[in-house]
């Protein structure tokens, strides 16, 4: 399954609900309407690294649209063998406040369709690979001060490998519209970490 073509229309879809924004109520205690750019490291041998970029957007009281586009290029030891890699994702999240038994907290849950798409040429010859699935995540926001979020999930994917991932990140608020972040995320079966240095926009 192509998620490209969901993805662009995702986008443009986000636009028309803009326009909608101040009538609707957010009881929950973070912003979910974001657009947001990143660069992630890796230890994995094939993408050491690369840029993604995601969004997220609140269609109706606690319930988000999420897009998300990584990319990856690694040359391998020397040219022409290189590795090239792109991930997508769209779906929905479900937040809910947890005031009541934690204060400044929020409660999440995201089910994502899937696409990876990734390509190697290695001794002159090339090789191929397209996989769709789909992932389960389940997390929590906590508010530590005024200006600081921690994030805590768990990731079910069932591509490119069907482990469970474990994420903890910082939000950092540098300003009323902008926020700093950093993520790891581990627990992938091949022993792949990832840190990745992100700056949010609020829409």
């Amino acid at each position: 399954m192509k998620i490209f073509p969901l993805f662009v229309s995702s986008i443009l879809a986000l636009s028309c609900f803009n326009a909608n924004a101040e009538s609707r109520t957010n009881a929950n205690n973070f912003n979910y309407d974001y657009a947001q750019i990143g660069y992630y490291f890796s230890n994995n041998t094939d993408a050491k690294g690369g840029l993604t970029l995601s969004t997220s957007y609140d269609i109706y009281d606690h319930v988000n649209i999420l897009t998300n586009y990584s990319f990856s290029v690694r040359s391998k030891h020397k040219a022409p063998d290189k590795y090239k890699r792109k991930d997508y994702s769209l779906g929905l999240g479900y937040h809910l406040s947890l005031n009541d038994y934690m204060e400044q907290t929020d409660l999440f849950a995201e089910l994502l369709l899937l696409n990876t798409h990734a390509s190697a040429t290695m001794a002159g010859e090339n090789s191929k690979s397209d996989e769709s699935g789909r992932a389960l995540a389940l997390g929590l926001r906590k508010r530590l001060t005024d200006d600081m979020e921690l994030i805590a999930r768990i990731d079910k994917p069932s591509v490119p490998v069907s482990d469970t991932i474990f994420g903890l990140g910082l939000l950092y608020k540098y300003s009323n519209s902008t926020t700093l972040g950093l993520n790891f995320n581990t627990g992938a079966d091949d022993g792949s970490e990832v840190l990745t240095a992100s700056m949010r926009w609020s829409l």
